[in-house]
């Protein structure tokens, strides 16, 4: 069931933002990364004082997480509109992570943002969109050997779509 607090204009919301959140026990198996993503601004909480750690990331999400973590600069001026993710998904775009997403080819056929943003995100998506923020950074990519030795211990390998094996192959070694 969707979640139905509105953030408030930049993605925020009042809920615990620094704090244990009621839904996450210090035995949570997340507890201490969810508590050091709070503080690096990465992820935030709940009106409500919740985390929801079960429930699905969406794009819209996942790009306020990658767009504060590596981009946190350019959102303090990045445009805005109404849509409180607007500046998370536009900086990502001026940085080329949404290349080879969903999310960029829905764009491309409607020239809008729209229903993929609230919709969970792939874990196809999520290793395309870290794969290109990995090259944004410059990261020295695994070797064809490496790859290719995670290509081997991914028992699902075949079923991952040509258009994410780069990305899948190079998260995957890279850890």
């Amino acid at each position: 069931q969707p979640d139905t607090t509105v953030p408030n204009t930049n993605g925020t919301t009042t809920g615990s933002q620094s704090g244990a959140f009621r839904d996450v026990p210090a035995s949570h198996w997340a507890g201490t990364a969810i508590q050091e993503a709070v503080k690096a601004g990465i992820v935030n909480g709940y009106q409500d004082g919740t985390f929801k750690p079960a429930a699905s990331v969406t794009s819209a999400h996942f790009n306020a997480m990658m767009a504060r973590a590596f981009f946190s600069d350019d959102l303090k001026t990045a445009q805005t509109d109404s849509n409180w993710w607007t500046p998370n998904v536009l900086t990502n775009e001026s940085h080329g992570i949404l290349k080879g997403t969903k999310l960029e080819a829905q764009y491309q056929a409607s020239g809008a943002y729209g229903s993929q943003l609230n919709t969970a995100i792939s874990r196809y998506d999520m290793a395309q969109m870290m794969y290109n923020i990995l090259k944004d950074r410059g990261v020295t990519m695994p070797s064809a050997a490496q790859k290719q030795q995670a290509q081997s211990a991914m028992k699902d390998w075949n079923s991952v779509p040509a258009g994410y094996r780069e990305a899948v192959a190079v998260c995957y070694a890279l850890g």
